[in-house]
């Protein structure tokens, strides 16, 4: 399966209070509701969308997953990460991503008009505004990078840079040699958003790993299956043997409280989960370590599409 993951490169054009933790759900939340006004005839709903609508409505295949035939949806969002100004000045510049998965690569034009509408239109409490400056494909695993959108351009280009997995394999195979000429066992995982995982419905406080790697492969396996062409070719419980196997020894964070607002629905619902980094030893990173890599570009655990679970993973020499 090909992954689009873009940067869209914003500047300020007013005072602009992105939110902190928050800033993830007021962009999914802008960006939805521009796309609904573009495209949606039942832009007002209270209801969850039919099936049928779905089908004829880009918008509403994009938001409502569940109608959609699946319990995943086709995009994440990546916030702005370490912004630590409460409010930007006029001029400043902050990045967002876009990880658009498989078929949905698709939907790349909504989400484009939408940014530049979110920009115009102001985003958060004090209706803020910025600039789109730029967007590019970004490919972490090779370090690629293609331009998208120039700036002081109209046109968007069709990007060719997609993330696929055999570029995290390079990285993965990489990793391994030294592991094996170092004779490391050691993982270090930085959770950069506040990562929800549950487990027999109930929250994890905690990044144990059999939990981290459970619902990240039943991400992957689920993303796979609805919007790419191909299934993960993988024993799913056997790497979850291996997964269990994990242990933490050091835990260098916390639960990050965040919540989140529904127009829809008109409730609060929370969105909290922990940020921080964890070191893992593992003697079966040759079985795990291509589904940790690979993983960074799916984001894991719930609210992906409000900007959580966004992890990173590093090699601890």
């Amino acid at each position: 399966m090909e992954i689009l993951q873009l940067t869209f490169h914003c500047s300020a054009t007013t005072d602009l209070a992105l939110g902190g933790w928050q800033a993830g759900n007021w962009l999914r939340g802008a960006l939805g509701q521009s796309m609904l006004r573009m495209t949606c005839a039942t832009v007002a709903r209270t209801e969850t969308p039919s099936a049928s609508h779905v089908e004829t409505c880009p918008a509403c295949r994009i938001l409502a997953q569940e109608s959609a035939g699946g319990k995943y949806r086709a995009y994440a969002i990546v916030p702005p990460l370490n912004m630590q100004q409460k409010v930007l000045p006029p001029g400043t510049p902050f990045a967002v991503g876009i990880r658009l998965y498989g078929s949905g690569i698709d939907f790349l034009p909504y989400f484009v008009t939408a940014f530049h509408e979110v920009g115009q239109q102001g985003l958060g409490p004090q209706r803020g505004q910025f600039r789109l400056d730029s967007i590019t494909a970004d490919n972490p695993f090779t370090a690629e990078r293609e331009l998208v959108l120039a700036p002081n351009d109209t046109v968007v280009h069709s990007p060719t840079n997609m993330t696929v997995f055999a570029d995290s394999m390079q990285v993965t195979e990489q990793w391994l040699a030294t592991l094996q000429t170092t004779k490391s066992t050691l993982m270090r995982v930085s959770f950069l958003t506040p990562t929800r995982l549950t487990v027999a419905g109930k929250l994890a406080k905690l990044p144990d790993f059999g939990v981290l790697a459970g619902r990240l492969l039943d991400r992957i396996e689920g993303v796979h299956a609805q919007w790419g062409d191909t299934k993960v070719a993988v024993s799913i419980a056997e790497l979850r043997q291996y997964a269990d196997r994990v242990r933490i020894l050091e835990w260098d964070g916390h639960w990050q409280e965040v919540t989140s607002h529904s127009s829809r629905t008109r409730r609060k619902t929370y969105i909290s989960g922990f940020v921080g980094q964890a070191l893992y030893q593992s003697y079966d990173w040759d079985k795990l370590l291509p589904w940790l890599v690979w993983g960074e570009a799916f984001q894991v655990g719930k609210d992906v599409v409000k900007g959580n679970g966004v992890y990173q993973v590093k090699l601890e020499k």
